[in-house]
């Protein structure tokens, strides 16, 4: 009679037509505290990975899910700004900045 596995403890080569064997490539120092998580739980890096893809993907899938952001329309009366060269107010914008950080940093310095 074959032995029946459940659960995230059943071998992959047990259940091929089910999972995927891949390869990820892993920062040393989250490995490494991956492996400890995985010992004090008393279960698999693997079993740990596949937890957290489906917490993941169960986060993603309810933030999908939510209603969009309405920006609420708060515009004012007036009239429409035209015939400004929004390139030089960027500019002038940036020379400001410039300037109040050139500032700052001299007062900084004495």
């Amino acid at each position: 009679m074959p032995i029946q596995h459940f659960g995230y403890n059943t071998p992959i080569y047990l259940n091929m037509g089910t999972h995927m064997k891949t390869t990820l490539d892993i920062a040393d120092t989250l490995f490494l505290n991956a492996k400890q998580v995985a010992a004090s739980r008393n279960t698999t890096l693997r079993a740990l990975v596949e937890e957290g893809l489906r917490l993941i993907v169960t986060r993603h899938r309810q933030t999908k899910a939510a209603p969009a952001f309405k920006l609420v329309d708060a515009s004012v009366g007036g009239t429409v700004m035209q015939n400004i060269d929004f390139g030089r107010l960027r500019d002038l914008a940036n020379e400001r900045e410039f300037d109040y950080m050139a500032t700052s940093f001299k007062q900084s310095q004495t």
